[in-house]
């Protein structure tokens, strides 16, 4: 039975040092954004993807994940992928048009 998959190693220059820790420190990044590029830092601090895993509250298998694509594609593979489908459909002020099966059955 085979053991753990390897780590992947991540090297940081000091500019992708930075720029993550710009993410991760950001008030206005995504709290999923400043954790991946939480993730990528620790497994550039030499981190398993176990301690990396109980530091960020994340399954190991997500630190997994996240570190592969980081190695695979830099700070951009740490944002969300387009996704197909529908878009939501909210109006211009943020908030969802009220249907008309609900007006009704607060009537």
């Amino acid at each position: 039975m085979p053991g753990p998959a390897p780590e992947v190693p991540i090297v940081l220059s000091d500019a992708e040092r930075a720029e993550l820790e710009k993410l991760r420190r950001s008030g206005t990044t995504e709290a999923r954004l400043s954790r991946r590029a939480r993730i990528v830092i620790l497994a550039a601090d030499g981190e398993s993807n176990s301690a990396i895993s109980r530091k960020v509250g994340l399954e190991r298998d997500c630190v997994i994940d996240w570190r592969r694509r980081y190695a695979e594609g830099g700070v951009e593979a740490l944002h969300d992928k387009h996704r197909s489908g529908r878009p939501p459909d909210f109006s211009p002020s943020g908030q969802a048009p009220a249907s008309r099966a609900g007006l009704h059955a607060a009537v």
